[in-house]
């Protein structure tokens, strides 16, 4: 089951949901739903490129989502020094 969801957990501070509040039990089952999940290549993949594109955003501000799809394809299409056949 895929789902997005906007939580807001009950801090007793103003919700971001429109209102609507979460209970702890909401909370824990997702966090038990959430460790159940395996991550697919996709879903890895995409991760990879978001974290490489916020943290060298913040060294290089001129840093596009093209240049880190650019590196991450080029670095996949090589063989990289650790993974050489021996």
């Amino acid at each position: 089951m895929k789902a997005r969801l906007s939580l807001s957990f009950d801090s007793g501070n103003e919700s971001m949901n429109g209102g609507k509040r979460m209970s702890r039990e909401d909370l824990q089952h997702l966090i038990d739903l959430a460790k159940k999940h395996k991550i697919t290549e996709q879903e890895r993949d995409a991760q990879i490129r978001s974290f490489t594109y916020g943290n060298t955003r913040l060294e290089n501000e001129s840093i596009t989502r093209a240049d880190v799809d650019k590196a991450v394809d080029s670095l996949k299409s090589s063989e990289l020094p650790w993974e050489a056949k021996k």
